[in-house]
């Protein structure tokens, strides 16, 4: 499926048929229509040049291909149901783009595509049926067909209709949308397009990484664009044991204040969180106006390197894990008794 929800980003996606127009629908229906009429003309052209007989053309559509007990299957009955799957594919992929036209104006982008893509399948679903149809299968037959195919998809094909839903749920509740910015396991960046089965997300590394729906569903994704704009950044310090703790507070409060990137509303704040194994513990938490990744990581940088000159200049040692050795030598009582025949010997 090539349609996505975002036709007018700056990408290959956007060059796909998602928004036909009704003039370039008109001229592809026209196209097809033209095609079809070009080859019946050429067939009827090859059979008047050939001179082949009526009864000729009526013997060879009456070839039996497949024998079998009941209705016979023969090349007119196939060629018939190639032609009903044919038009019913073409018929599902106009409704399709008339859809997309007559619902642009009336429903959101991710409403109109889910919405779109539903109907798309159904008629393509019945379009099979027909076709099958067409070749004497009766509806027992076909529903056993059915069901069977049902258990095959549903084992072999399992992690691609759940994909499927998965997209539908996103299209319909949008709790990801082109533009976000999401944290998806180890995977964080910007989504660029959205699909019935995999969302694209590229990464500040400039690489595009396709992720599974279903990930989105059951997953836990971090969605920084969803609500408020404003995200807050932790900065976990440690201070060596003997450090002035009113002291530790206003050099991080200060530095976080003098950043022209963090917010003066809420304002910085500085919590003692305890006593560590070397060292006592602080974190500096600050907020930023909006969640830009790129951002929140040169501001931590920013900050921590304000940190490090701030302590220097206050004399606050940064401590480092050390530990400390107590080596204690003691004479064992066979020892003691090993030197004292020895004495004796000598």
């Amino acid at each position: 499926i090539r349609s996505h929800i975002a036709p007018d980003l700056p990408s290959r996606s956007s060059q796909s048929n998602d928004s036909p127009t009704a003039r370039s629908l008109l001229a592809r229906v026209s196209l097809q229509i033209l095609l079809l009429l070009s080859f019946a003309g050429t067939a009827t052209a090859f059979s008047l040049i050939l001179r082949v007989p009526l009864a000729d053309w009526k013997d060879l559509l009456a070839f039996e291909l497949v024998p079998r007990a009941g209705p016979d299957i023969t090349l007119g009955v196939l060629l018939r149901s190639i032609a009903v799957l044919w038009i019913g594919l073409v018929l599902a992929r106009w409704v399709r783009d008339l859809l997309q036209i007559a619902l642009r104006d009336r429903m959101e982008q991710g409403s109109r595509y889910a919405t779109r893509t539903l109907v798309h399948y159904t008629l393509v679903g019945l379009s099979v049926i027909a076709a099958i149809s067409t070749l004497g299968i009766g509806v027992g037959q076909l529903g056993w067909f059915l069901t069977a195919a049902g258990v095959g998809i549903g084992f072999g094909l399992q992690e691609i209709i759940s994909n499927f839903v998965a997209g539908l749920i996103l299209f319909f509740e949008r709790p990801v949308q082109v533009g976000d910015i999401v944290t998806v396991g180890e995977v964080e960046g910007d989504v660029t397009r959205i699909t019935i089965r995999a969302t694209e997300v590229r990464t500040r590394d400039g690489i595009s990484i396709i992720i599974p729906n279903q990930r989105f569903i059951t997953d836990n994704v971090i969605n920084w664009s969803h609500g408020d704009q404003r995200t807050r950044l932790r900065i976990k310090v440690g201070v060596a044991y003997g450090s002035d703790v009113a002291l530790v507070t206003k050099v991080l409060e200060d530095v976080a204040s003098a950043h022209a990137r963090v917010l003066a509303r809420p304002r910085p704040e500085v919590n003692f969180l305890g006593f560590g194994e070397s060292e006592l513990s602080f974190e500096l938490m600050a907020w930023l106006p909006r969640p830009d990744i790129t951002m929140r990581r040169q501001t931590t940088t920013d900050l921590n390197r304000a940190v490090d000159a701030s302590f220097r200049e206050n004399a606050i040692q940064i401590p480092f894990p050390q530990r400390d050795l107590h080596l204690r030598s003691t004479v064992s009582p066979a020892s003691e008794g090993v030197g004292e025949l020895e004495e004796q010997k000598d």
